[in-house]
């Protein structure tokens, strides 16, 4: 039995999500950061050796409650940030699996010998982050003014090559509640020198924005972005880092603008709102540090909301309206919608993914 203090919609959701799996109490009398640096749980596998930055191995756990899984004795993921060089290790055997070919390369991949590309059904959702504590993101307007300037439909056909969308909403058209009618800040030349003309930075600025060196699409994206934004006068630098850093400095705020993106977890949007609009939740507001009080309540309200209905219309995106829990679409820029994909050896089998993302007890050697 579980005894909440109000009602929680998404309880049994939330019960299911990775990150409440199971483990001793009280760390197993350590530090709740010692216990992390190798954690047990009741997973498929067990914690194996970790490298930081470079590698980590998980060992099959022969205990684990699903009888005859899994079926491979032990998992190695490689932090490889390069997408070429990913590509070139499935290729030549190095790895079995690469994650994430760059779409410019996939139909490259698809014509390999020993190597099968596979394309899964997605939630994923890409977007434009902008830090909403570094002037001048701050302003509304300057927000809304990279928002009508942004041409998704021209940006989704020269990165995606026909494997995905514009995204209309903050919530991808895969979770429940999206409504297909909404109406995001589209491409308005006119709209977005109007709203500059009304910031704090009528003529413009310099700005940075964040890539993982080695991510082909990132990089695609920022210099389609450094191209749409220079008739506002904003000057776009494109700055590529190794992606453990990009990802360290976006946590701690330490960025103008940078990319980011969500694949759902469970079936209820929560999920997703909690982690964009409330900064109590420990994500700083999807790293925007953005903080609207009217936002945060409406979430929770809509999380405590047993009523579908009525939860659906505070789910659904409000556009310009705000009177829903989805964040200012001038905050998290929605981008496009993608499918999921890698490249995989001959080898493998049953090592495909879900909506949310993958399996990897189902995955088997031949």
């Amino acid at each position: 039995m579980v005894d909440l203090k109000y009602p929680w919609a998404p309880l049994i959701a939330d019960l299911s999500l990775f990150s409440n799996g199971i483990i001793p109490a009280n760390y197993d009398g350590q530090t709740e950061e010692a216990f992390y640096q190798h954690p047990v749980g009741t997973g498929p596998f067990k914690w194996g050796t970790w490298d930081k930055g470079k590698s980590l191995k998980l060992v099959r756990n022969d205990t684990y409650w699903q009888q005859g899984k899994p079926h491979l004795d032990s998992v190695t993921w490689t932090d490889t940030s390069d997408s070429n060089t990913r590509n070139l290790q499935v290729k030549g055997g190095q790895a079995d699996i690469a994650e994430f070919p760059a779409w410019s390369t996939v139909a490259q991949l698809k014509a390999a010998p020993n190597v099968n590309v596979d394309l899964f059904p997605s939630t994923r959702t890409d977007y434009l982050a902008l830090n909403t504590t570094k002037k001048p993101f701050g302003d509304e307007h300057v927000r809304r003014a990279i928002a009508y300037a942004i041409d998704r439909e021209a940006l989704t056909k020269a990165v995606l090559f026909g494997n995905g969308t514009v995204a209309n909403s903050f919530l991808s058209s895969a979770t429940p509640y999206y409504a297909k009618q909404t109406q995001g800040l589209d491409l308005d030349m006119a709209a977005a020198k109007k709203e500059m003309a009304q910031s704090a930075t009528p003529s413009g600025f310099n700005t940075t924005i964040l890539v993982s060196a080695g991510e082909a699409d990132a990089l695609t994206l920022a210099q389609i972005l450094q191209s749409e934004l220079k008739p506002l006068g904003i000057n776009v630098t494109v700055s590529q880092l190794d992606a453990n850093t990009v990802n360290t400095r976006q946590q701690a705020l330490d960025y103008d603008m940078t990319f980011t993106a969500w694949t759902m977890d469970i079936s209820d949007p929560d999920e997703l709102t909690t982690f964009a609009v409330d900064p109590t939740a420990g994500s700083k507001s999807f790293y925007t540090g953005y903080s609207d009080k009217a936002l945060i309540a409406a979430n929770t309200e809509a999380a405590k909301t047993l009523d579908q209905a009525t939860a659906g219309a505070l789910h659904q995106d409000p556009g310009d309206g705000r009177p829903g829990c989805v964040p200012d679409p001038a905050v998290l820029l929605a981008l496009c919608l993608c499918q999921q994909r890698q490249g995989a050896g001959p080898q493998c089998h049953s090592a495909g993914q879900l909506p949310p993302g993958g399996r990897v007890e189902e995955g088997q050697l031949r």
